[in-house]
């Protein structure tokens, strides 16, 4: 027989029991849910019925966007852009102080004017010539008299000499003023370098856009590569999802018919058919990214799609 105090003991633990068996059974059930979660369908706002597969709060985003960044070092001369100015491809952006690339322009110049000069003179090549024409008559002439016993063997070797000496004066000569050639070649590659570096001074805009942020100011010093301006073009949108591929196969998204549904307002929403322009090539936990693009399209001056919008994403899976 249990007296009181052994049977009130007795009671408490098999409350306890009866307690610890319910809670561990509310756990098992919770860790088999989420297990299920985990599978194919864990994923609420993906859905596949009768070979369409629909994904559900995904993020549109601009294709192209673009960081402006400074191309060399110097002072923010001018910032002719600021958040919302709409650009024209090779539209001025900014411009960094200019100066001394400019006066390094005006001496490569000035060097090109003068070895162009130089390397249009032909002087001394002509000199060289006639000078080779002269030793050779004179050669000739002491030659002849010393047939006639009018001079002697040593001054018609010294002439002889002098001719062939006026002779290698031409080579001489020629191969100088190639050089003043070259020279000057050299020199307008000079310009042409200085140049180019006066135009990464100016920063243009490499595509039609929309300046989205501003990052620095008219006055600053900067640094070649860091970012100035945020620039994005607004007529072309992608989406961009993962999707579940543990019952189906990744080939049957490529390529598959997309229908593209984002809500614009309480009645209205933007409606578009497209193709799934990717799929990646890397799976990763029975996933992929795969992606579509379509046109985006205005209104007056207003953009319909943004950057960031909602869109619910129809596939038509490929047999």
């Amino acid at each position: 027989m249990f007296t009181a105090p052994r049977l009130l003991i007795f009671v408490a633990l098999a409350a306890l029991l009866a307690t610890s068996t319910v809670a561990f059974g509310q756990i098992s059930s919770l860790a088999g849910y989420e297990s299920f979660e985990r599978g194919y369908g864990a994923d609420l706002s993906q859905s596949l019925s009768n070979g369409v597969l629909t994904i559900k709060s995904a993020k549109l985003a601009c294709v192209h966007k673009l960081q402006v960044a400074a191309q060399s070092d110097g002072l923010i001369q001018e910032l002719l852009a600021d958040e919302g100015h709409v650009v024209a491809k090779g539209d001025l952006l900014l411009r960094i102080d200019r100066r001394v690339a400019e006066a390094e322009l005006d001496v490569a110049e000035t060097e090109l004017k003068a070895a162009e000069k130089q390397a249009s003179q032909m002087a001394e090549v002509e000199y060289a010539k006639k000078a080779s024409l002269v030793a050779d008559e004179e050669y000739k002439a002491i030659n002849e008299l010393l047939g006639k016993g009018s001079s002697t063997l040593s001054e018609t070797v010294r002439k002889r000499l002098e001719a062939e000496r006026a002779r290698l004066g031409i080579d001489v000569a020629v191969v100088k003023h190639e050089n003043e050639i070259l020279a000057a070649d050299v020199a307008k590659a000079k310009v042409e370098a200085a140049k180019v570096r006066l135009e990464l001074f100016d920063v243009k805009a490499e595509f039609d856009g929309i300046v989205v942020e501003r990052l620095r100011d008219q006055g600053e010093w900067i640094r070649a590569g860091e970012p100035v301006l945020r620039l994005t073009h607004m007529n072309e949108m992608k989406v961009q999802v993962s999707v579940d591929v543990s019952q189906i196969s990744p080939s049957q998204l490529e390529g598959a018919q997309v229908i593209l549904r984002v809500p614009m307002n309480v009645d209205q929403e933007f409606v578009r058919e497209t193709i799934v322009s990717f799929v990646s090539t890397e799976i990763t936990g029975d996933r992929v990214q795969v992606t579509a693009k379509v046109p985006n399209e205005k209104i007056g001056d207003t953009w319909q799609l943004r950057d960031g919008m909602t869109a619910s994403v129809e596939i038509r899976l490929r047999n």
